[in-house]
């Protein structure tokens, strides 16, 4: 765990790859424990695969809320200890907590509510509707464990400390490994004993992320009990526009699932295999977003402005440089890739034709997310939610049927219009955080030293 003046007052550079590197590490292994349900399904049919993938949106918005809860938990903690507030950052920890168990319940109650209409919407029939139903249960009465997982993530990650939850990762991908056969084969759940396992390793992963938390620097202060209701509308207001943003993202895949669902079950399992295949590659940016995020709320909170230009150029030089390789490598191994998850003719078509087209948007994600991160350091997430409406609701619903039931122009034609969609979105992003550097920390993109 880093200290308070190391954060705000040593070199760039290190810290950034001894805070990325963890994270990225754990959600590797996350996005392995997710490469790993999806072959685990696809052993069992393809029906159960394109279960999996029509699940996704339904369970996106336990993500969404999580995420939310974790980037924002994690930037007013980053701020409190910035400005030397401990006492602040331990009540925000603490309440972050309670507002995670309430709105774990509440999630996981509406993803049952709104699983059948929204199964409904993708065609699903026979063995896949079955699947799906059997799958998003267990999962969403899993939702409080994932949402108190990211409050207790928060804390430690606004603190430096990635390693323990990339720890938590990397037993629970392991034990994925193992768990999934036991409970699909060996207790014949099926397709169910996949989400049970994935609750069974969220319970285990809390307990050790509350058992790190006690040896933290907030650990010593003292537990202030019951409800602190303006902490929680300041928890509330900082992570609805983090949460509204991921929420936003799952509306996107929805859409476009739903689009591509018009070319058959085929095509569903096929974008669905392919945007695992993405998540491998968008990891290391997803660990310098931890890095940029933690570093830039506790440069804001300090008043060290002049530093947040200095962590968000490293962030965006080294994500660039990562994700350029990532383009190659995506658009290169593309049919292998598939034919990792299945050796259907359909799928194995339709994923090679998606990823060739998706390998040359990754660096367009460099900007969005760094973009992101810097507007929630700063206290400003309300924008990234702005553009979040127009990359992911607006753009796609107008113009995905646009051309595809206007003018019929198919799946390739499609995807190249999702391309379009998004480095139009990472051009607004960097717009906007230029203006709102320039308007809350008096910055200028020119006239900042670089790192």
């Amino acid at each position: 765990m880093q200290s308070r003046d190391e954060l705000v007052d040593a070199p760039v550079a290190p810290l950034v790859r001894r805070i990325a590197l963890p994270a990225a590490t754990g959600y590797l292994f996350n996005t392995l424990y997710n490469v790993v349900d999806s072959v685990y399904a696809g052993l069992w049919s393809t029906a159960a695969l394109a279960a999996l993938g029509a699940s996704f949106p339904v369970f996106f918005v336990v993500i969404a809320v999580m995420i939310g809860l974790g980037q924002g938990t994690a930037g007013l903690i980053a701020r409190a200890l910035g400005a030397r507030d401990d006492v602040r950052a331990r009540a925000l920890a603490d309440q972050s907590l309670l507002l995670a168990a309430v709105l774990g319940i509440a999630v996981g109650g509406l993803g049952l509510a709104v699983a059948g209409p929204v199964l409904d919407l993708f065609a699903l029939e026979g063995d896949a509707l079955r699947y799906a139903h059997a799958y998003l249960t267990p999962i969403m009465c899993a939702a409080p464990l994932l949402l108190l997982n990211a409050a207790a993530n928060a804390r430690l990650a606004a603190q430096g400390d990635t390693r323990a939850y990339r720890n938590a990762l990397v037993v629970g991908a392991f034990a994925n490994i193992a768990m999934n056969p036991l409970f699909m084969f060996g207790l014949g759940l099926g397709v169910a004993g996949i989400a049970w396992a994935t609750a069974l390793i969220q319970l285990g992963t809390l307990v050790y992320l509350l058992a790190r938390a006690r040896g933290d620097r907030l650990a010593a202060l003292e537990a202030k009990p019951g409800l602190d209701w303006p902490l929680l509308r300041a928890l509330v207001l900082q992570s609805l526009p983090a949460a509204g943003n991921m929420a936003l993202i799952g509306v996107s895949l929805f859409t476009i699932t739903a689009f591509v669902a018009r070319h058959g079950e085929a095509a569903v399992a096929a974008y669905s295999v392919a945007l695992r295949i993405e998540q491998l590659f968008l990891l290391p940016t997803v660990g310098l977003n931890a890095a940029a995020l933690t570093l830039i709320g506790n440069a804001f909170g300090a008043g060290r402005f002049e530093r947040i230009m200095e962590i968000l150029r490293n962030c965006v030089r080294w994500g660039l440089v990562i994700m350029g390789v990532g383009t190659v490598v995506i658009y290169l191994l593309r049919e292998p890739l598939m034919l990792v998850f299945s050796h259907d003719p359909a799928v194995v078509a339709v994923g090679t034709q998606y990823l060739a087209i998706a390998a040359l948007i990754q660096c367009a994600y460099v900007f969005t997310m760094m973009g992101n991160a810097a507007l929630q350091g700063i206290g400003q997430p309300v924008w990234g939610f702005v553009v979040a409406l127009g990359r992911s609701l607006v753009a796609p619903l107008l113009l995905l049927w646009l051309v595809e039931v206007v003018l019929g122009l198919g799946l390739g034609a499609m995807f190249w219009t999702l391309f379009g969609i998004n480095w139009t979105a990472a051009a607004v992003m960097i717009l906007l955080v230029r203006h709102r550097l320039r308007i809350d920390c008096g910055l200028s993109l020119r006239g900042a030293a670089t790192a």
